[in-house]
């Protein structure tokens, strides 16, 4: 999965299982709790191959490798790497394209393994962890980390690909009488197994190859929409207990693994269509060039038609690059408006905040002159009034 991400693939993995079944551990989200490299989780292995391979690229590629990761805790989004970003302004977005973002999630660019790895780590001190009676380090959240990959060719500027690997520990389902979760813990295990049971109805429908696929019932299936019947290749890991009381709930897993293995994703290259056919264009009329030069037997002559085909394929190059210029003009001219909107949106809430203080101000002051006309009545009835008056309201 690792050569493909570097092929330009869009990845996902992701655990599932009952809650103390190891979908953490296995995944890396313990990553600073052990030593042994043989118990490193999946996270830890991919850090170190990435930039493997980055190396091994840094002569024909500049690879810059970005990492961001989050949580979705009772269908809230909280920035694992930047906690301070309201949950109010990370909301699950499709983009033009199609694919399912999270805006204003925070990315940050790292240089080597072990930098992945300290934001990992960073990040799990900021998670959403709770004990119950079946798991005493429980999480109670979903946990995505993601490791994003740009590279550009050095010689061929077309030549770019921008492709991210999601590796997502989702919470455990848990049946509330064997956790015995009470007040919090109880309502973050409801919320919990909505989420997989919306992921659940999601997979039958895409295995079954019925009609509406209900991404919309949850955050938990939008953020997982790409990744299942979408553009990625996605690898499911069922994690199930060896006890024997956990019998029913390792056969549920199994089946659902099952289900899953049923979906057909159809994963793209992710480049600009029009750079892709750039390049391949570029790529005929270089052959043509070298067949029509030799003039040897066996390679194609300069003749009227080859004349004609040359000139063709270097218009349709020319009018691809006017394309992709505007095209570019209009995702530049798109973020500009992404980015107003997002402008006012944060003055609206800032002036919405400013008026709900006013109104508060209002409503106190509106008490005050009642307690006032209350007091005016009383001191002229009272001449000991008008001292009390003046005492209490500090005048």
């Amino acid at each position: 999965m690792v050569d493909k991400l570097f092929e330009g693939f869009h990845q996902t993995v992701f655990a599932y299982g009952q809650t103390g079944s190891g979908k953490t551990f296995t995944m890396g989200g313990e990553y600073g709790n052990h030593i042994n490299d043989e118990i490193r989780g999946i996270i830890p292995r991919v850090a170190s191959s990435v930039f493997e391979k980055m190396s091994d690229l840094e002569a024909a590629y500049t690879v810059v490798c970005k990492v961001s990761y989050f949580e979705l805790y009772k269908e809230d989004i909280r920035d694992l790497l930047k906690p301070e970003t309201s949950s109010k302004l990370l909301q699950v977005r499709e983009q033009p394209d199609g694919q399912t973002i999270v805006s204003d999630l925070s990315e940050h660019q790292v240089n080597s393994g072990v930098e992945i790895l300290e934001k990992l780590k960073s990040g799990n001190t900021n998670r959403s962890v709770g004990a119950t009676e079946m798991n005493a380090v429980s999480s109670r959240s979903h946990a995505c980390f993601t490791i994003t990959l740009e590279q550009q060719n050095k010689e061929v500027l077309e030549d770019s690909k921008c492709s991210m690997l999601r590796l997502i520990d989702l919470a455990g389902s848990e049946r509330l009488k064997r956790t015995k979760a009470e007040g919090q813990r109880k309502e973050e295990g409801v919320q919990i197994n909505l989420g997989l049971l919306a992921l659940g109805n999601v997979i039958s429908a895409l295995s079954d190859g019925s009609g509406h696929i209900s991404y919309r019932d949850s955050k938990l299936t939008r953020i997982l929409k790409d990744s299942l019947g979408g553009n990625s290749h996605t690898l499911m890991i069922a994690c199930v207990s060896p006890a024997d009381t956990n019998y029913e709930e390792s056969l549920n897993t199994l089946r659902y693994a099952d289900r899953a293995r049923k979906i057909k994703n159809k994963p793209i290259q992710n480049r600009d269509p029009v750079q892709a056919e750039l390049i391949e264009l570029r790529k005929q009329l270089q052959i043509l060039r070298a067949n029509g030069g030799g003039g040897h037997v066996g390679n194609v002559e300069e003749t009227e038609e080859f004349l004609d085909m040359k000139e063709r394929y270097e218009k349709e190059l020319d009018d691809y690059k006017k394309a992709l210029q505007n095209t570019s003009n209009q995702n530049r001219n798109l973020l500009l408006q992404i980015d107003s909107s997002e402008n006012e949106k944060t003055k609206i809430e800032g002036m919405l905040s400013k008026i709900r203080t006013k109104a508060a101000q209002l409503k106190q002051d509106h008490t005050n002159m009642t307690l006032i006309g209350e007091n005016l009545e009383q001191m002229e009835e009272d001449p000991h009034a008008a001292e009390i008056f003046r005492v209490s309201f500090n005048l």
